[in-house]
């Protein structure tokens, strides 16, 4: 133990090296790096031992595994139960008195995750490793302290949690909702069979091209004007290269063009062209679009949140067109030649309606969690460097303002 109220973390668990064949324990539970999801105290699923070939390392219930492995990822999690996992994740095991999920609320911690870093070694596959992390020097908070930091911690990550499966829910819940309505409509007709599959009778299938030629949309691939154009100081217009800003709906901005050359209007769809192609948002502003986009504006005879809808529903049909040995994308003429099915105006509308309720409703949980997880960093860093103490916080405030943040649905 240090002096001057400060410990190491060795002082506050022990590496467990326990290496097993899976072959021998088939039953068990198996965690790898795929396992562990970055910034989470618990893992997100698991596999089993009998699947896995290579050696691998015990762990018990309450043990914490620490992915070593590009540290900046900050993989750390609670073992649920007794399995086997990658040795890829150090077992820690918490000394008696100390509580496990204090030990992984630790390993989280952004001062943590800064001296896990610098520890690394190798180009290709850094890690960090126990002799380096094990020196890591937190506060020596009293019993009380720590029982208050975990508390916190944990009361958050699992709001956390409970918003992520209620976006899960909703995601998956959009999806069921669109291919129900683009292949079975609002009406209960009778269905025809096309080339893109059965369709309500009073439907059309249309490519993209047609769709273009008469005006229905507007296709802008776009064109990227010179790097030494570009800024992050807000001069030109907002500008997006690819996919790499898109968010869950709209892009965020981070760079500007002073001289853009294709420009996407509000409301567009903006489509990736190229690797990873299919992924689509809808731009919030006027903004410039580079090479690996295009822009994708209803006109007067076609309802835009239709178009964004059944574009996002034809994402595996446009990335099936993608080319290229490196980096898959679709050209103009090969974008052209995606059909979608197409309904009378007033049933775009209308089935836009639908999927925007349950769009505003994941937006409101994404929302939530945004503020859940700042809260999750910020509670991390204050407590874990002292800045601020748990006597400082109500946790019943605290406790009913994560129950209530974000509980009612978004207007418009």
């Amino acid at each position: 133990m240090t002096t001057d109220g400060a410990l190491r973390l060795s002082d506050l668990c022990d590496r467990i090296v326990e290496a097993v064949k899976p072959r021998d324990r088939p039953d068990s539970i198996y965690l790898g790096l795929e396992h562990v999801p970055s910034g989470r105290l618990l893992p997100a699923n698991s596999g089993m031992a009998s699947s896995v070939r290579s050696t691998t390392t015990a762990f018990r219930a309450g043990d914490v595994l620490y992915g070593k492995l590009r540290p900046y990822l900050d993989k750390a999690v609670l073992a649920p139960s007794d399995g086997v996992g990658t040795t890829e994740l150090l077992v820690l095991r918490p000394r008696d008195g100390v509580d496990p999920r204090f030990l992984v609320a630790v390993l989280h911690a952004p001062t943590f995750l800064e001296y896990a870093i610098s520890g690394t070694t190798g180009s290709q596959h850094p890690r960090t490793s126990w002799a380096h992390v094990g020196s890591f020097l937190l506060p020596d908070f009293p019993p009380r302290s720590r029982r208050g930091i975990t508390d916190l911690v944990w009361l958050v990550h699992d709001a956390l949690a409970a918003v992520e499966a209620a976006i899960a829910v909703g995601t998956a819940l959009r999806v069921e909702a669109m291919r129900t309505l683009f292949t079975r409509g609002l009406r209960d007709e009778s269905t025809q069979r096309t080339e893109i599959g059965e369709l309500p009778r009073g439907w059309t299938v249309e490519s993209l091209g047609q769709l273009d030629d008469r005006g229905a949309i507007q296709i802008t691939m776009g064109q990227s004007p010179p790097s030494a154009t570009y800024n992050e100081s807000g001069i030109g217009s907002p500008f997006f290269q690819g996919s790499a800003d898109f968010g869950p709906l709209h892009p965020t901005t981070r760079i500007w063009c002073d001289r853009a050359r294709k420009f996407a209007c509000a409301g567009d769809t903006l489509l990736s062209v190229r690797a990873p192609v299919g992924d689509v948002n809808v731009a919030k502003v006027e903004c410039g679009i580079g090479r690996g986009l295009a822009s994708i504006a209803a006109g007067t005879d076609f309802d835009p949140w239709f178009l964004y809808f059944v574009l996002l529903y034809c994402k595996s049909s446009l990335m099936s067109m993608g080319s290229g040995s490196t980096f898959a994308g679709v050209s103009g003429a090969t974008l052209r030649q995606l059909s979608l099915p197409v309904p009378a105006l007033g049933e775009q509308a209308e089935i836009a309606s639908t999927l925007r309720t349950v769009e505003r409703k994941m937006e409101v949980h994404r929302r939530k969690f945004s503020l859940l997880e700042q809260l999750f960093r910020t509670l991390l860093h204050d407590l874990m460097t002292g800045r601020i103490r748990t006597d400082d916080i109500d946790l019943s405030t605290l406790s009913a303002s994560v129950e209530v943040s974000g509980s009612q649905d978004a207007p418009g």
